[in-house]
Order: structure tokens, then C-alpha cells, then sequence
């Protein structure tokens, strides 16, 4: 089982647009890649993001954003809406084959929550609940999923050292209350990426740690200019 890791989460670009670009570029050429699984561990600037289906009239304060300099965007996946920032970590795990979204949830939702608990979380604490995970009841990180031909997406969204107040701001309504890592332990964005980078190290058998290609980049560019940067995509 051969594994790409790419940690973009201290990269120069923190913008919504480009990132989301890049993560559906590696996705769209996926077919190219030697590896079964690909990994990207990254975050935003403060935005928030839409899932496909959803109505940003719906979900959003628009005028706080506006206010705040927060972007609205929207991804590829379905699901529900999300805040993020650069205490908001991301992981997206892209397969080349088709798998179902619950099958996506579990091997994601696994690597997460063993991180979670390698961080010093009690193992009965945490809960993982169709696309969601919960520590005490409290949402920590959310799961979206989107099948493309043969190959699979799915991202989550973890809080560690999230600006909750703003999370609640930008967004009309949160179905479940919501938690940082970072309140229940010691734990930072730095020693996140350290444990799950260790774990992904030792559950599978071959990890490649690479950089962007320029494939990718040449490809995440159209995206950007094509899809991500248009009005009919996304919103602010």
C-alpha cells in the first residue's frame, strides 16, 4: 500500500481559493499518481466554507464576514458549512479507487480520532458518528466526502486552536456545540501534525513525502482562474 504524504499546513499560501484548487487538481489527476492514497495536511486563512449544496443565505452571516475580511467560499463535497483558520487544521485523504463515503469516514474518522487519543484523549471519550467526531459530546472535527469517476475524496476539519467566537459569528447555526483540542489538552497545531504525521508513518507500509509537482500546480491554476475565482462558485 503506497502513500503520498504532502504537509502543506506551514506553506506560504493560506488562501481558501488556491488551496481548495490544488486539493481537486490532485484529485483530477489522481489516475497519474503511483500512490494508492494521497494525504495533504493544510490550512486556511479565515474563510468559511461552503458545502456544495448548500445556500449561503442559509448558513451565513454575510455581513459579519464582509466586516471581518472573512472569505465564503464553497468545495467540491457536500456536507455542511465550516469556519476555518490557521488554528483549524485540514486533512484530505484522496484514494485512487472508488470507495463509499461511509467507508471514506471510517479510515479518515480512525486516523483522527487514534491522534486525538495519542494526544492524551481517553479512547471512551471520543466518539466517531457517521461524519462527525465528538470528544465529551463536543464536535472537535467534521468529515465531507466526494466521488469523482474511480477515485475518492474525503477532508476533515479539525478545531484545535480555532477562533471559536468567530466560528459562531460567521456562521447562522451550528448543529452540534463545538470544541478545541487544545482546551481539553495540552496539545497545539504542531504537536497535531507531529502525532499524525507519526501514525500515518506506521499504519501504512510505504510513505513517500513529496512536494507539489508541477503538474499539479499547472493544473491547480486553471481551476483557480476557471472555477475558484468565479462568482458563480463562490460567494465573498
Amino acid at each position: 500500500m503506497t502513500v503520498r504524504l504532502l504537509t502543506l499546513w506551514d506553506s506560504v499560501s493560506k488562501d481558501p481559493l488556491w488551496n481548495l484548487s490544488l486539493e481537486e487538481a490532485i484529485l483530477s489527476i489522481l489516475h497519474q499518481s503511483k500512490h494508492a492514497y494521497t494525504f495533504i495536511i493544510w490550512f486556511n486563512s479565515p474563510s468559511v466554507v461552503l458545502g456544495r449544496f448548500s445556500k449561503v443565505d442559509d448558513e451565513v452571516n454575510i455581513e459579519y464576514c464582509k466586516s471581518e475580511g472573512i472569505r465564503v467560499v464553497r468545495r467540491i463535497s457536500g456536507g455542511g458549512t465550516v469556519y476555518h483558520d490557521q488554528g483549524c487544521l485540514n486533512i484530505s485523504l484522496l484514494v485512487k479507487r472508488r470507495l463509499w463515503a461511509e467507508t471514506l469516514y471510517q479510515i479518515l474518522g480512525h486516523l483522527v480520532a487514534k491522534t486525538i487519543q495519542m494526544l492524551g484523549v481517553s479512547g471512551t471519550d471520543i466518539v466517531l458518528r457517521e461524519n462527525n467526531i465528538f470528544v465529551n459530546e463536543l464536535k472537535i472535527c467534521g468529515m465531507a466526502a466526494h466521488i469523482r469517476n474511480d477515485r475518492s475524496l474525503v477532508h476533515a476539519s479539525i478545531l484545535i486552536e480555532s477562533d471559536l467566537e468567530k466560528l459562531k459569528s460567521s456562521l447562522k447555526k451550528l448543529k452540534y456545540p463545538v470544541v478545541n483540542l487544545a482546551k481539553i489538552t495540552n496539545a497545539g497545531i504542531n504537536d497535531f501534525v507531529k502525532t499524525l504525521r507519526k501514525i500515518i508513518q506506521e499504519d501504512y507500509e510505504i510513505v513517500d513525502e513529496t512536494e507539489i509537482n508541477i503538474g499539479e500546480i499547472n493544473q491547480a491554476s486553471i481551476v483557480y482562474l476557471e472555477k475558484y475565482t468565479n462568482k458563480k462558485w463562490n460567494i465573498l
